[in-house]
């Protein structure tokens, strides 16, 4: 494909319009130095979303859904429509600041060698988002999660030291990759509906031996999961069934492991629920809530783990 302009930005927008209009006017504002085209994803909004789109944003590139897909599918659709020599995945809650793109874009065209550039991500306070750079999950990092030893042994995050960094993963909220990337890996795996795409991704990129850096002079405000802030059970029956398959992927006895792991975890935190909601008022007035939660993972790791419709219809 011909390159036609420097950067494609690829955002998937789901009934977000309060955060996506000031996404785009800062990009519109900050990018000055290079060619660059907009293509959204409307994911069936309520909102009236895409008309809103059109009418301030006629340039945007518009793809607009008739049911929800995940995302890995809709910044694959826009991917396919894109004809950047990079291409920019952009969370809708984001804004741009300036030189951020910019800088990103010399960092690639100076270092042939690096396939994915991960933005250093920023709460609206200035602070550090430490899942700008993590390292990918392996099933002693998962245990330490479940057992809520990363309070003491942290295991997952990596805190950059330089300007560039080489990290195994950085946030899909403002990543910013190669071409030719694409073309040697493939785009993200729509197995994932939500959850591990970008992990699984940044595995496979790190397999054909491509670099993966956090740019700390790129930084991007990320108001922080405006859409996963909407969490409901399904979207964590969602998360636990996407760490299944990404590591099932890696190996069939890493998702094996992963799948006993988690379901004998929940037993036991199942147990002490119990036992907590006896003694410990607190935990007796969030019992119910818990015991739901705490089933729907272990019937889903003993039963439906590998059902495509369940809790979200992958096509």
């Amino acid at each position: 494909m011909e390159n036609k302009v420097d950067l494609s930005i690829s955002i998937v927008n789901t009934s977000n319009w309060t955060y996506l209009k000031p996404c785009i006017e800062s990009i519109i504002k900050n990018v000055t130095s290079f060619t660059y085209e907009i293509l959204v994803v409307d994911n069936y909004s309520t909102d009236e979303s895409p008309a809103k789109i059109k009418q301030n944003f006629p340039n945007v590139i518009l793809t607009e859904n008739t049911t929800r897909y995940g995302f890995a599918k809709n910044n694959n659709i826009n991917i396919k429509k894109s004809s950047g020599r990079y291409i920019l995945l952009l969370n809708d809650d984001t804004l741009i600041l300036p030189n951020t793109l910019n800088h990103a874009i010399n960092v690639l065209d100076m270092n042939p060698d690096i396939g994915i550039v991960g933005c250093n991500m920023i709460y609206p306070d200035g602070k550090y988002q430490t899942a700008s750079a993590r390292k990918l999950r392996t099933l002693l990092s998962e245990f330490i999660i479940e057992t809520g030893l990363f309070r003491i042994w942290p295991q997952i995050y990596i805190e950059p030291k330089s300007e560039l960094t080489d990290v195994d993963l950085t946030s899909e909220a403002g990543m910013m990759i190669r071409r030719e990337v694409l073309e040697t890996v493939g785009h993200l795996d729509e197995q994932f509906f939500m959850y591990g795409e970008g992990a699984d991704f940044c595995r496979r990129v790190k397999e054909s031996k491509w670099r993966i850096v956090l740019d700390r002079k790129c930084s991007i405000v990320h108001f922080g999961g405006t859409t996963n802030n909407r969490v409901n059970l399904k979207m964590l029956i969602q998360f636990y069934k996407s760490t299944y398959l990404y590591f099932y992927k890696a190996s069939k006895i890493k998702g094996v492991v992963y799948r006993f792991m988690i379901l004998i975890l929940f037993y036991l935190k199942k147990l002490l629920l119990f036992f907590g909601s006896i003694f410990i008022p607190r935990i007796k007035q969030k019992y119910d809530d818990m015991k739901v939660y705490y089933d729907s993972i272990i019937d889903l790791m003993a039963n439906r783990v590998l059902d495509r419709s369940y809790p979200f219809p992958v096509e």
